[in-house]
């Protein structure tokens, strides 16, 4: 099994003052990676790791919706076996 590690910290170093448009929008991140080589993808299941997401928020990889997130800061496990490529990998997190 191989494991892969996306560790969200939103915020940090930052006081409520800033902060106090949050609930007027969605934001949205993108974060585009790639697969370490072949051999990641050889592995039985490939896991993503998913900490600190905030009470609503969607992720999605390459296009592909891997989580509708209600709780806040819970760590997911989620398998990508199937999703991921050797080539760019497309992160998209929404967080309402």
């Amino acid at each position: 099994m191989h494991r892969l590690t996306v560790s969200l910290v939103h915020y940090r170093n930052s006081n409520i003052t800033n902060a106090l448009f949050v609930h007027l929008c969605a934001l949205h991140y993108f974060f585009a990676f790639i697969a370490v080589d072949e051999s990641v993808l050889k592995h039985r299941y490939i896991n993503m790791l998913l900490e600190g997401l905030d009470t609503v928020a969607d992720v999605t990889l390459n296009n592909v919706l891997l989580l509708s997130a209600r709780n806040m800061f819970r760590r997911y496990i989620i398998d990508v076996t199937d999703i991921i490529k050797v080539c760019l990998n497309y992160i998209h997190l929404k967080v309402q």
